[in-house]
């Protein structure tokens, strides 16, 4: 790529292919952990990736070493699996802010659920606080509030220390936020089969070009998170869509009663990210109208 700097993802084509054949002593454990992690890299440089390599062997080599590296480094896939959104919205779902920003942020949340003070917690006791509508992941980190809780399950263990919490959260972090809920996944219509005659449906269709009905959902959504801070409580948006001086009815007057329908039948969660309200008001508004 230029610049001293390789692509991790071919870099761990190269690794797969050929790393016991020029280093004997790397085991197929170790192998496949460094591909992992090569294949989270965007793109790496020689002395990062001989770094890396030479800290996968040593623990490899040690007895019960790469279970505890695999735990501390995050080595699991993303537990979402392929990211289907355009490179426009996982832009927009990435937390920009300094590395060393987020570190104090997620200290916090840590040391907030470590009330021993002993620097290691239960990991269902951690899942459990995390999970909380007012726990400071919500407040620190409102767009991978359900993605950092994922992650740490995939990593398993009984117990975590801050390290290990610090490192698995930041390969969260590393990546866009939002996929929660409903969020990269297609939404069934929760209103049943539409059986109106196809000239009756096209009467009540929004045919508004797509990027100005995005737009138009953005500003709703502004309008409807006072804190501004990208999340809004369920009850308090169904409460603002379903009011007289509803957004929706500014900016989606045929849809002014499904898009709170399809928000009742679709989440779950008692927090929205702009992500999770997009994903499911995008269906609503797609579908005719049955107002």
């Amino acid at each position: 790529e230029g610049r001293g700097r390789v692509a991790g993802r071919a870099l761990a084509k190269r690794v797969k292919r050929s790393a016991r054949k020029y280093v004997p002593h790397f085991t197929a454990k170790g192998t496949a952990v460094l591909v992992k992690l090569m294949r989270a890299e965007d793109s790496i440089t020689f002395e990062a990736f001989t770094a890396r390599a030479d800290e996968v062997a040593a623990a490899a080599n040690s007895r019960g070493g790469i279970e505890a590296f695999m735990r501390l480094n995050g080595v699991p896939d993303s537990p979402f699996g392929s990211d289907a959104r355009t490179e426009a919205e996982q832009k927009r779902c990435l937390d920009l802010r300094r590395p060393a920003t987020k570190k104090k942020l997620l200290r916090r949340v840590f040391d907030d659920t470590d009330s021993s003070g002993d620097n290691l917690v239960s990991r269902s006791e951690l899942l459990a606080a995390l999970s909380k509508p007012d726990s400071l992941l919500v407040k620190h980190f409102p767009k991978h509030v359900k993605e950092i809780p994922k992650w740490i399950e995939a990593c398993g263990g009984a117990s975590m220390t801050w390290a290990e919490f610090s490192a698995v959260a930041s390969r969260a972090l590393a990546k866009p936020g939002g996929r929660a809920g409903d969020v990269g996944q297609k939404v069934a219509d929760p209103l049943g089969k539409d059986d109106r005659p196809i000239a009756e449906k096209a009467k009540h269709m929004d045919l508004r070009r797509p990027k100005t009905k995005k737009r138009l959902l953005q500003q709703v959504f502004k309008e409807v998170d006072t804190s501004k801070d990208g999340f809004v409580d369920r009850a308090e948006l169904m409460a603002a869509l379903k009011g007289d001086d509803s957004p929706l009815k500014r900016h989606f007057p045929k849809h002014l009663h499904d898009v709170p329908r399809w928000l009742e039948g679709c989440t779950k969660d008692q927090k929205l990210t702009y992500e999770q309200f997009e994903r499911v008001a995008w269906g609503a508004i797609n579908a005719p109208s049955r107002a």
